[in-house]
């Protein structure tokens, strides 16, 4: 199912989210951070499947990727935590993936495949729904965007035939996109410090990838490229 990881848990400070499995089942599961009680929230069907959840820059609503059946094309949806109604935000019928706010919770960033092509680019849309549009134009992959907290900025990963997996930023005033990881590093899970100065992400080296080490570290880079760590 290509909604985004299970892995990755999002905070809005006082809970996390993340999407649990229960057997065969998955479920989007609240976490209080303070007292580490559990709430698995009411399941939409019995065969749909979730991913990637976000909470909105105030706590509500909830934003994730949905796949109706597992295994399906998944389209983005809106859960108000308050009421639990949910909307759709995307058109189902190709592969969404990856969604993050903007700070200011008025737009949604996404990687889309489109069913014409081999690979996913960034698309940018109104947070209350509408058509996406796109943001970058690849021949490979473009992945896992992460909205800086001063909004200026998108950090992602872009994928390069036979040369690893690059951390990369997209500019929102002028379209650029500069590189901040070398060809032979493999970047993964970037997220933003609070002050929006460092990001930080996981990686390895294409070398240590090849030849199947279990070397995965987390590193810290500032937003200019230098001072990585």
């Amino acid at each position: 199912m290509q909604v985004g990881s299970t892995r990755r848990p999002a905070s809005d400070g006082r809970r996390l989210v993340c999407v649990s499995a229960l057997g065969d089942e998955h479920r989007l599961t609240l976490i209080d951070a303070r007292t580490g009680a559990v709430e698995y929230l009411p399941r939409e069907d019995d065969i749909g499947g979730y991913g990637a959840p976000k909470f909105s820059p105030d706590g509500d609503p909830l934003l994730y990727a949905y796949a109706k059946p597992v295994g399906s094309p998944a389209a983005l949806k809106v859960l108000d935590l308050r009421t639990r109604a949910s909307m759709w935000l995307t058109k189902r019928g190709y592969w969404v993936m990856w969604p993050d706010w903007s700070p200011d919770g008025t737009q949604i960033v996404l990687v889309k495949k489109d069913p014409r092509k081999l690979y996913h680019d960034l698309h940018i849309m109104p947070a209350g729904g509408g058509e996406p549009r796109n943001l970058t134009f690849w021949l490979e992959h473009d992945d896992e965007p992460a909205w800086s907290p001063d909004g200026t900025e998108i950090a992602f990963i872009r994928s390069h035939k036979d040369k690893g997996q690059r951390l990369v930023v997209y500019e929102m005033t002028t379209g650029a996109v500069r590189d901040l990881t070398e060809p032979t590093f493999e970047a993964l899970h970037p997220s933003w410090s609070p002050d929006g100065q460092h990001i930080v992400f996981a990686g390895a080296t294409v070398e240590d990838v090849d030849r199947g080490r279990d070397t995965v570290n987390v590193y810290s880079i500032r937003r200019d490229g230098t001072d990585m760590r």
